[in-house]
């Protein structure tokens, strides 16, 4: 039986989600820059020239903004630093939005597939079993991912499980096919954790010598 696990309905929302606000407040920044905060410095420049002229009486400014149909309260200054930071938040909100934008488009291709016979995913990439030379499943357990190395046509490649990012349950049944068809000294890191972490577990958890069982050496006279 075949399992194929396209892209999680959650995680392509994460990106378009993220991708349209990214590109909406870089929108929001340069129109602030160049429209927005320019026009408020020019009510500025019109404020205070009428306070030179005038005096700082509200009163006086209230009804020359009525004249102007501009609001009554006085007109904030604006600087060169607040363009500027406008520009920048620009400089950090597109190139974020638009490349979570790109990998929706690039994710909403991508497929895995899996039966008896070995793995297919995106990009034309496809593999038997036993073409299959390691398996990284220190993650799995903990966070659903599994590296599959094999080498295919004369060349190596990966291919990548990830539950969280493709669909749960076909990927889950994916990964035990693998488990079925792949021999088990070639898959590392099956019930979580990596070798390395389990010995110095095993070190923390030994009990230490007792004192009394330990045999002291001669002292020379």
């Amino acid at each position: 039986m075949a399992h194929r696990a396209t892209v999680a309905s959650g995680y392509r929302w994460r990106l378009i989600i993220i991708g349209v606000i990214g590109v909406a407040y870089a929108g929001w920044a340069v129109y602030d820059a160049t429209v927005a905060y320019p026009a408020k410095q020019d009510k500025r420049e019109v404020f205070e020239q009428f306070v030179l002229d005038n005096g700082p009486d509200p009163a006086l400014w209230a009804a020359e903004a009525r004249r102007l149909g501009w609001p009554i309260e006085e007109p904030k200054k604006i600087g060169q630093r607040d363009i500027l930071t406008q520009w920048v938040l620009f400089g950090i909100a597109f190139p974020l939005g638009a490349l979570h934008l790109v990998l929706w488009v690039l994710w909403s291709r991508r497929f895995v597939e899996g039966d008896e016979a070995g793995i297919r995913a995106g990009g034309g990439r496809s593999l038997t079993w036993d073409q299959v030379t390691a398996v990284d499943a220190h993650k799995w357990d903990r966070k659903g991912i599994a590296y599959i190395d094999y080498e295919a046509d004369g060349g190596k490649d990966t291919v990548v499980l990830d539950d969280w990012k493709m669909e749960r349950e076909p990927t889950d049944a994916i990964f035990d096919l693998l488990r079925e068809n792949v021999a088990e000294e070639k898959i590392a890191g099956l019930g979580g954790g990596s070798d390395a972490a389990k010995a110095a577990e095993d070190a923390d958890t030994s009990e230490p010598e007792p004192e009394a069982d330990k045999v002291r050496e001669p002292v020379d006279a």
